[in-house]
């Protein structure tokens, strides 16, 4: 990830636990692969474990603002409840 979208994400990212102290971020080193179904190989910008919820949050950075966004957002919640994805993320 480079340009403005790469500097949201290395700023998030060095202040995550400042900034989510009940998150655990699982995609610190590398972007996380969606494994299974229609959107296989579509890559999340991070994932992060609620720890007291016991859930998952997708975070994708942006560098403008478009509609199209929450739909990207909406499309992978969706591909991560599948099954087989499910069962993937137990292993994170």
């Amino acid at each position: 990830m480079t340009g403005l979208e790469g500097f949201i994400k290395e700023l998030f990212q060095s202040n995550f636990s400042e900034l989510f102290p009940n998150f655990v971020l699982l995609t610190e080193q590398n972007e996380y692969i969606i494994k299974y179904g229609e959107q296989k190989g579509r890559k999340l910008d991070d994932l992060a474990f609620h720890k007291i919820k016991k859930t998952f949050c997708i975070f994708e950075y942006k560098s403008e603002s478009d509609r199209e966004h929450i739909n990207q957002g909406l499309t992978y919640l969706n591909a991560l409840q599948e099954p087989a994805n499910r069962y993937h993320l137990k292993e994170l």
